[in-house]
């Protein structure tokens, strides 16, 4: 069984050209033309139909379609046709698609000789009222009598078409015209409905790839009007030369537009960097292609387009699937749009192959369709996304605004508590200031020691718990609202002198200032900074250890500024780590029993970056064992740079 299939399959095609031709019955209004046709190739394309009449006997049977395009080789036709007696007479052979360049039909007259109708893209369709009441390119075939008539049509034609002939009566021709029109009247309204909405959504997001997308639906259109013979009819009757050029334009321009529409939405240059310079070939050769057109070698680089796009294909459709795979926005219709591509280019290159009708080209030109339909919903599925996006960035937005607006009224209700506090603080540690300076008045208080020594530590107690409360209330002014410092111009020397001596007196203190010394700086912030300097030094130094204090103007990066230097021992069996003591609420590990909330250095941080200068700890071995020089060093310029 298998043996007779593969026998049938094989012998089939020439069984059907060894068939007798049927002649036109009654019944019938449509016959696509097979065995009644049979051909002649002339390659070198200057033989005359006296010259194929001389050899009747060099036709073949043809193949039914037939492909001719892509060469300048001429092919006679040799038509015979014949009509029952109940048949009416009147007929129209139709050789589709419209888009053949050079098309003459030879009809027999009566003494004998024959008459030449000349068709094509290349005649003027004002001269063929004909083609535009069928639609096609037609001639009117009227057949006298029952006997047999021979026809002759001689094609030479570049494009990409094959050729369909067919036999139709007048009026089933007309019908099918009628239905042609608005089918494709459908096709394009729907193609200029799809191009107003992408302008819609390429107002609301300007990008590359809708102008791109834009175009390819433009240049489909082109396509359309072109292969359907609307612009040859009706726009451009008279100008033949210009509806040759649509065709392949649109061809090209198809090819090009749609490569680089997937190199945007697949963005094949950073997802598909081994794949994307194939795009760029396909690119490259549809601008070849392209301006081949007027040189009259389309014939010679269309083939290399067309295998160029067919070893494209199979990698388009595997980034369709992994981009789909992803879950990217709109790669499900991507998808499919680029399924009904495949089914469209494949019903082309059958029908260029002559394996299937030509008329299967209006068929692809619905899939292209198809193709923009999807693209334009993937298009805006990705514009929703990242629209959406944009919305959940917004909402996130005032969310974090909001936030932001309470944790400032959050801020300033805490600064305001504070303040408070420190003031209700400060007024009974006032009192019991005044009321120990009162008792050390009295003779027999200052006549007893032991007595004398507690108002001392009393005292102290008082200072320091002031100085914690100045620290805090001015970390929490600094972290609502910075520093601003008011500057001015001072000499450093008689400055430390007077503050050291009113506030922090001591045996243990060197000061090394000298006498021209200046500084720029706020005297407040200054003096809040060298307190808690000071206070460092004392709380967490080497007991007995001499504290050294030294300023000098000196210049830091061309920039002319004062820098003060406060130095004293640690004791420690670890070597400080100095990067760590300007970060508030830090408390050197040795020293966690000390007194403070570790947010004395933090607080000079602030200040000197208010003043635009720099803060500087360092850490060296001592001569002594487990004992450190500690030295910190902060550097003011001498005009503050306003901070933007």
């Amino acid at each position: 069984m298998q043996y007779f299939l593969l026998f049938y399959f094989l012998l089939s095609p020439i069984t059907s050209y060894a068939q007798e031709n049927l002649p036109l019955y009654s019944n019938e209004n449509l016959r696509e033309l097979g065995t009644e046709v049979t051909i002649l190739q002339d390659e070198l394309g200057n033989k005359t139909l006296a010259d194929v009449l001389r050899t009747p006997n060099e036709f073949k049977p043809a193949p039914h379609p037939f492909n001719g395009g892509y060469t300048d080789t001429v092919h006679w036709f040799r038509i015979i046709l014949q009509r029952n007696a109940d048949t009416p007479k009147d007929w129209i052979l139709t050789a589709t698609p419209g888009m053949l360049n050079d098309l003459r039909f030879y009809m027999p007259s009566d003494n004998g000789s024959y008459t030449a109708h000349l068709a094509g893209t290349r005649i003027a369709a004002a001269l063929r009222p004909i083609d535009k009441k069928f639609g096609r390119t037609s001639f009117a075939v009227t057949l006298t009598n029952t006997h047999p008539v021979i026809y002759y049509l001689r094609l030479q034609t570049q494009s990409t078409s094959a050729l369909n002939l067919s036999i139709v009566r007048p009026d089933l021709l007309t019908q099918i015209n009628n239905q042609h029109i608005f089918a494709m009247g459908s096709l394009l309204g729907g193609l200029l409905l799809t191009t107003v909405c992408t302008l819609l959504i390429w107002n609301k997001d300007d990008s590359w790839i809708f102008t791109i997308f834009i175009g390819f639906i433009l240049s489909t259109i082109m396509g359309v009007t072109a292969t359907g013979g609307l612009v040859a009819h009706y726009l451009l009757p008279h100008n033949p030369k210009t509806v040759m050029l649509l065709a392949p334009m649109s061809v090209c321009l198809l090819t090009f537009l749609l490569t680089y529409f997937n190199t945007l939405f697949f963005d094949t240059k950073h997802i598909f960097p081994r794949l994307h310079w194939l795009f760029y070939i396909l690119l490259g050769l549809s601008l070849i292609t392209l301006l081949s057109i007027p040189f009259n070698l389309y014939i010679t680089t269309a083939p290399i387009l067309l295998l160029g796009k067919i070893l494209l294909l199979p990698f388009e459709l595997y980034i369709c699937w992994v981009y789909m795979r992803m879950q990217k926005p709109g790669s499900q219709a991507i998808f499919y749009a680029h399924i009904f591509y495949l089914l469209s280019f494949v019903a082309i290159i059958l029908a260029l192959l002559g394996t299937i009708s030509a008329s299967t080209l209006t068929l692809a030109n619905y899939l292209m369709a198809a193709l923009i339909i999807f693209a334009y919903i993937s298009l805006y599925q990705r514009l929703q996304k990242i629209k959406l996006s944009h919305q959940e960035s917004e909402i996130r937005f005032k969310i974090a605004e909001t936030m932001g607006s309470m944790a400032v009224q959050q801020n300033q209700e805490k600064s305001m508590f504070l303040n408070l506090v420190a003031h209700e603080i400060k007024t009974p540690l006032a009192v019991i200031d005044s009321s120990i300076q009162t008792l050390e008045t009295q003779p027999s208080i200052t006549q007893n020691k032991i007595s004398t020594e507690r108002h001392a530590r009393i005292r102290q107690s008082i200072a320091q718990l002031n100085s914690l409360l100045e620290n805090t209330l001015a970390n929490e002014r600094s972290s609502n609202n910075p520093f601003q410092p008011r500057i001015t111009q001072f000499l450093l020397a008689p400055f430390i002198q007077q503050f050291f001596n009113k506030k922090l007196a001591t045996n243990n203190l060197q000061i090394l200032v000298g006498a021209n010394c200046h500084c720029a700086a706020d005297l407040t912030l200054l003096k809040l900074a060298l307190s808690n300097l000071w206070n460092n030094a004392v709380k967490y130094g080497t007991t007995n250890t001499k504290i050294t204090i030294k300023a000098q103007n000196t210049k830091l990066q061309n920039k002319l500024g004062t820098l003060i230097s406060i130095n004293n021992n640690l004791t420690s069996k670890e070597k400080p780590n100095t990067a760590e003591w300007t970060n508030i609420y830090y408390r050197g590990n040795t020293h966690s029993h000390a007194d403070g909330l570790g947010i004395g250095l933090s607080l000079v941080k602030q200040i000197v970056h208010a003043h635009t200068g720099t803060l500087t700890c360092a850490a060296t071995p001592s001569k002594k064992t487990n004992q450190w020089s500690i030295t910190i060093k902060l550097w003011l310029p001498t005009t503050i740079e306003e901070k933007t």
